[in-house]
């Protein structure tokens, strides 16, 4: 069983929805409103951002796995679930 998973990522309109989304979270911790999640924006819309800086990626996964190993891997989670 071959398994391929391709993204290609580009957007022009990233930049501006992030910089508008980081300060109203800037506004929002200001007011003390400071909660986990968004403590995590906080960190990740600059990740985003920066992650978005580079050029055009493709990303691409390729899987190989052997029959039997699949069935196998099947078998294993549908027992657990019980």
């Amino acid at each position: 069983m071959r398994v391929e998973e391709s993204h290609t990522i580009n957007s022009p309109y990233l930049a501006q929805p992030l910089l508008l989304g980081f300060i109203s979270i800037l506004i929002t911790n200001y007011f003390g409103f400071s909660v986990v999640n968004v403590a995590l924006f906080f960190f990740l819309f600059p990740a985003i951002f920066l992650s978005h800086l580079g050029t055009n990626k493709i990303i691409s996964k390729k899987i190989n796995l052997n029959q039997s190993l699949g069935i196998l891997l099947v078998l294993g989670t549908a027992w657990r679930t019980e």
